[in-house]
């Protein structure tokens, strides 16, 4: 009988690379969808993607960088396909009969609702970057305060509340591109 010869997927200085990043990788796979099946397939597919890639990474930024927009992809494809599904109880799980009430009465489905949490999961994120009073006008302003009682609980005027909420508007909009851009940084 002759020896089998296997023939390597990549690299074996690409699959020490990519050991150490499997861990991070699947958290923020996880973090997207919330499904625990979807996470492990969105993280295997963009490490069998690195091993077949035909380039070589320059360093770890760059490979996790690739990394993230693979599993970004593969998770935005997995929402597009179950968007696609006939919307009928045996495809809503055993939530089925909640989430046809909520149709009936115009409610969110889970998805709307998982879309929203993550949205205000990133403002709280790009909020805890701000300077505390920035912070404090957007809170206030957004919690239903209008800006003269802002300004006179901060003892300020209210144009001098007008340019700080201005000032906190771009700075967040700022903190949020940057995280949407780089968002291995959120993990």
């Amino acid at each position: 009988m002759q020896a089998m010869t296997l023939t390597p997927l990549g690299s074996v200085s690409l699959i020490q690379r990519l050991v150490p990043l499997m861990d991070p990788l699947f958290g923020f796979a996880f973090s997207r969808c919330h499904n625990r099946e979807t996470a492990l397939d969105a993280t295997q597919e963009s490490l069998r993607a690195a091993l077949e890639a035909p380039r070589e990474w320059p360093d770890e930024e760059a490979l996790w960088a690739w990394l993230v927009a693979v599993v970004r992809n593969k998770v935005a494809n997995e929402f597009r396909k179950q968007r696609r599904q006939p919307l009928t109880l045996g495809t809503l799980g055993h939530t089925g009969e909640k989430a046809a009430q909520a149709l009936v009465q115009g409610r969110d489905l889970p998805v709307e609702i998982a879309q929203r949490a993550e949205a205000r999961q990133l403002c709280r994120a790009a909020l805890s970057e701000l300077p505390p009073r920035q912070r404090e006008v957007l809170e206030a302003f957004y919690g239903g305060q209008s800006q003269t009682e802002i300004g006179q609980r901060l003892e300020i005027s209210t144009k001098a509340v007008e340019s700080l909420l201005a000032r906190a508007r771009t700075a967040m909009q700022a903190v949020m591109q940057r995280m949407v851009a780089r968002p291995e940084e959120l993990l």
